[in-house]
C-alpha cells in the first residue's frame, strides 16, 4: 500500500506548509507543528491529528484503544465480514 505525506495549506496565504515537528500525545493523537513555505507569510502553527472514528476495524485490535465506529459504517456488514474471514 502506498502512503502519502500529510499536506496542508496555510490558512492565511494558502501556500503549502511543511511539517517541522511531530509529537505523539497518545496512541490516537499527535500534535504537528507546520510552517508555511511562503517566506513572505512565515505563518507557523500547531495542529492536532487524531483517530476520531473507525471505518474498518483492526484485525489486531489493541484492547486499550476505543475508537467509535463511524455512523456511515454498517455494523452488520462488519460482523458478516469478520465471520467470513474467520471461516476461511
Amino acid at each position: 500500500m502506498r502512503t502519502s505525506p500529510v499536506k496542508t495549506r496555510c490558512p492565511h496565504c494558502e501556500c503549502l506548509c511543511v511539517i517541522r515537528d511531530c509529537k505523539q500525545l497518545s496512541n490516537t493523537c499527535r500534535e504537528i507543528k507546520f510552517q508555511c513555505q511562503n517566506i513572505d507569510c512565515g505563518f507557523t502553527f500547531v495542529s492536532t491529528l487524531s483517530a476520531d472514528r473507525t471505518l474498518s476495524p483492526s484485525a489486531r485490535p489493541n484492547p486499550t484503544i476505543n475508537i467509535p465506529l463511524s455512523a456511515d459504517v454498517s455494523r452488520d456488514r462488519i460482523m458478516s465480514s469478520m465471520q467470513n474471514s474467520a471461516e476461511e
